[in-house]
């Protein structure tokens, strides 16, 4: 306990050091808030293009970037770069092709330390990317947007960011993989064998996910206009929406409401909350034994079920010749069914 105290004496000694450093400078006209946070003039730093025809693969190494990858009808790659003036002359970012593989890597740069001065100046790398590339496309990012436009058939798709946006159009890849701790995901149509969604802040949003895997946030909302196959759909913090269900899987959430319209059943599906409603529509293409069950709310359907301890429980059967389990749970709130 005593060491404790000697390091928090140390590490605020330090900071107020610091801070009464900053103010002598201040009032000696030595510094100012533009010295700190300065602005550049944003040019060109690196352009340069690569003959598509013999890269197998392309990955990203960035840090503090915004992506944006746009296609073309041609068989080239084109790579602009723009960022902070004062790196024209040594640019903090290099293109490398090795054995097939296309690297674009960012140096790492110093931010605000001490009298470290920070540019707020945005860097900016387009891509321009042939629609017909079809092999992998690996991103990391430490912090920077992603924005992906046009219709890609890759091999594998896989992004890391800690922090930015990303906006991704229509793509299909045998393995498709998204973990982001911090920004929204919005997709177009997604076509993959295996779909790992994993965001830790932010929503999700996307207009068609085809494939088997798990989608989960663990805050933020989470919308889907289309959903096909075998899926895993959870959030810590907030609701769920799936608009369209054809498969199975399950739909759990701490705190928030579900809504899912199934419109084909193709297996189990489990929907769960501890806090939060239940909407639950199902097609004429659905067929399903039910058991759903509230601790504290109401069940309620448009169609027959057979209600025990009150409205808490009830069980039944949608459609006809029913081989597939709806479970239904939750701790605070109502279900509500229909068919």
């Amino acid at each position: 306990m005593k060491t404790l105290k000697i390091v928090q004496l140390i590490v605020w000694l330090l900071i107020i050091t610091f801070l009464v450093v900053v103010l002598i400078l201040f009032a000696l006209g030595r510094a100012n808030f533009a010295s700190f946070f300065k602005t550049e003039k944003q040019v060109e730093l690196l352009q340069q293009t690569e003959v598509m025809k013999g890269i197998s693969g392309i990955t990203f190494d960035l840090h503090s970037t915004d992506v944006v990858i746009k296609p073309s009808a041609s068989d080239e790659i084109s790579i602009n770069y723009r960022g902070p003036e004062s790196l024209k002359d040594d640019p903090d970012l290099t293109v490398t092709v090795n054995d097939g593989q296309l690297t674009i890597k960012q140096k790492e740069t110093p931010q605000m330390f001490f009298f470290w001065v920070w540019s707020s100046t945005p860097r900016i790398l387009e891509i321009t990317l042939p629609e017909s590339y079809s092999d992998d496309l690996i991103l990391g990012n430490t912090s920077g947007d992603l924005t992906i436009s046009g219709d890609y058939q890759l091999s594998s798709f896989r992004t890391h960011l800690t922090s930015g946006d990303m906006s991704l159009g229509d793509i299909s890849s045998t393995d498709f993989s998204i973990d982001s701790t911090s920004g929204n995901v919005d997709l177009g149509s997604i076509d993959a064998e295996d779909i790992n969604i994993s965001l830790t802040s932010g929503q999700i949003k996307a207009k068609a996910l085809n494939g088997d895997g798990s989608i989960g946030t663990i805050s933020g909302d989470i919308r889907i206009d289309s959903l096909t196959g075998n899926t895993r759909i959870s959030a810590t913090s907030g609701d769920i929406t799936v608009s369209s269900l054809t498969g199975a899987g399950s739909v759990a959430c701490t705190s928030g409401d579900i809504r899912v319209n199934v419109t084909e059943s193709l297996g189990d599906l489990s929907i769960k909350t501890s806090s939060g409603g239940v909407d639950v529509s199902l097609e004429k293409d659905t067929s399903y034994n039910i058991d759903a069950n509230c601790t504290n709310g109401d069940v309620s359907a448009n169609f027959p079920l057979i209600y025990s301890n009150g409205k808490n429980n009830a069980t039944g059967q949608s459609g006809s010749g029913a081989s597939n389990q709806l479970t239904i749970r939750t701790m605070a709130g109502d279900i509500n069914l229909a068919a």
